[in-house]
């Protein structure tokens, strides 16, 4: 779910380029060491996206979502950038990473097209000529485990685990428009039901200045 494209999250028509929204959220987790947008619901990650990203215009919100853009205007200023989370060294980076996580997906770079960016200029496209001996390929098969030293017990799943199982394929798909639109809904009116968390606020009063305290508490707050 952390990977996934505002689109997605919006129960709106998607394409390839939530595809590179994904890789965008891969890059940013090698910079930053953790997930960018770790949330435990849809809604509190949209939030999340939000308020790092900022609240996209009009033109760039998918018309055809159910969910609307209003829901959100309390987060129209972010409390904390892209820039002030992540420290790239390289400026190629951060202008790669801030194409792949545009909210609009036509604004996206495509794959060929992100190849294409000076971030991958300097990488040495040579192709590699190193050869593996019969006796390099039969170490490395020597130390690859046998699952014959597994026992029974490893393997078998107790009835905790089992009813894990059940309960997971029993589960309605979070995406169905209308089971996933019903979710935000307040059940006393029909206005989208977007709780607080404890630690990001509409405000940027209690963010830290130190790019450690930063990071920190970002990821305490999903």
């Amino acid at each position: 779910m952390w990977y996934r494209a505002p689109e997605i999250l919006l129960s709106s028509p998607y394409c390839t380029s939530a595809d590179m929204w994904s890789v965008g959220c891969i890059l940013g987790e090698m910079a930053l060491g953790r997930p960018l947008f770790a949330a435990k619901s849809e809604s509190r990650q949209l939030r999340r996206i939000i308020v790092l990203m900022g609240l996209p215009n009009e033109d760039e919100w998918p018309q055809d979502s159910p969910i609307s853009r209003e829901a959100f205007e309390d987060y129209a200023q972010p409390i904390i950038t892209l820039e002030r989370l992540i420290r790239f060294q390289d400026s190629c980076a951060f202008d790669l990473l801030r194409s792949l996580l545009a909210f609009k997906q036509s604004l996206r770079p495509t794959a060929l097209r992100a190849l294409e960016h000076n971030f991958f200029r300097r990488v040495d496209h040579t192709p590699c000529t190193v050869t593996w001996s019969s006796t390099d390929l039969a170490e490395a098969a020597a130390a690859v485990p046998s699952l014959d030293a597994f026992t029974d017990d490893d393997l078998r799943f107790n009835s905790d685990d089992d009813q894990k199982i059940e309960n997971v394929r029993s589960r309605k798909n979070s995406i169905d428009a209308g089971y996933y639109y019903q979710s935000w809904l307040s059940p006393d009116d029909d206005r989208h039901m977007l709780t607080g968390d404890s630690h990001i606020s509409s405000t940027a009063g209690d963010v830290p200045q130190s790019p450690i305290d930063i990071v920190s508490w970002w990821s305490d707050s999903p």
